[in-house]
């Protein structure tokens, strides 16, 4: 490590170049760029990571492991068609009152997923 690099960490600062950001006391990086790199090395478990932290902050239970995730996302090809316009794909629950297991999920289209949602029977509801 060159002197300047050296400086640069003895002030808090982050070690990646251009970034002006300050480290995280164990780390040589910025939150944001650690954040990235994650993001650019293991993708997988970076999507793996928001799928729990999104069902969690939404009160859903997730049943799964990294090795279970990795297995739908390779069938179903769902990092390939992930995305937000209607033809991209989601991760829907079968039997939304169950959590998120194996058996539980399979991936359908945003838009197929949206009109699941809007279909919902009214019929025994007193108007």
């Amino acid at each position: 490590m060159n002197t300047k690099a050296r400086q640069k960490l003895s002030r808090g600062k982050c070690s990646t170049k251009y970034c002006r950001g300050k480290r995280v006391h164990h780390s040589t990086k910025c939150p944001k760029c650690r954040h990235r790199r994650r993001k650019e090395t293991d993708f997988v478990g970076y999507v793996f990571d928001y799928f729990k932290q999104n069902a969690k902050r939404r009160g859903k239970c997730v049943d799964l492991t990294k090795a279970e995730f990795t297995k739908f996302v390779t069938d179903s090809e769902y990092l390939k068609f992930k995305g937000k316009t209607k033809f991209s794909l989601s991760i829907d629950r079968i039997r939304n009152e169950d959590g998120y297991t194996v058996n539980n999920i399979r991936a359908i289209t945003l838009s197929e997923n949206s009109s699941k949602r809007n279909n919902v029977d009214y019929s025994d509801v007193p108007f």
